[in-house]
């Protein structure tokens, strides 16, 4: 397998998933959030040096969808995300603290809150990806960028990305 390193460069608010209150709780005994973070809806997980983080299996996700939609080889989802060393992570690790925002919504009568974390266009996100097909990964993961997206309500816009190559081991 061949390996190359990339960019990935939010285009519109790329919004966290859904979190738990406990998960919060272990998070904020750990330090890892403020008394803030406590409030959230959505928030990125945390790896075990509680940096936030995103799945392979949620980058996946959109790059399969451009699979299916282009009837491109389905080998190009065996691809894995690995660290400095070649080892597996299979997450790519957010640098900085996500921003917050909280949005009203309204139901009928009833109008309420949503606290989320969220990444934007001043994030970039660096990580190496081992693959059997470097050109058809890397042109998959910029189509998923602009036709799907990545987390959250893609279906509204968000969650657009760029890739940019940075080196390829080849």
């Amino acid at each position: 397998m061949d390996v190359v390193k990339v960019n990935l460069v939010p285009e519109t608010w790329i919004i966290a998933p859904v979190v738990t209150k406990e998960q919060l709780e272990r998070w904020y005994s750990k330090g890892w959030i403020d008394d803030e973070g406590l409030h959230l809806d959505r928030a990125f997980p945390r790896n075990s040096d509680g940096e936030p983080m995103i799945f392979r299996m949620w980058l996946r996700s959109p790059v399969n969808k451009v699979v299916e939609g282009h009837n491109l080889d389905r080998k190009l989802l065996d691809f894995r995300i690995i660290d400095d060393d070649g080892y597996e992570t299979n997450y790519i690790v957010i640098p900085d603290k996500p921003l917050k925002y909280r949005r009203s919504i309204k139901t009928g009568n009833k109008t309420t809150t949503e606290y989320f974390e969220y990444i934007d266009g001043t994030f970039e996100l660096e990580f190496s990806v081992k693959t059997h097909d470097v050109k058809n990964l890397i042109s998959s993961l910029m189509l998923a960028g602009k036709e799907v997206g990545l987390l959250s309500r893609t279906k509204h816009g968000y969650g657009k990305f760029s890739i940019k190559v940075i080196n390829s081991e080849t």
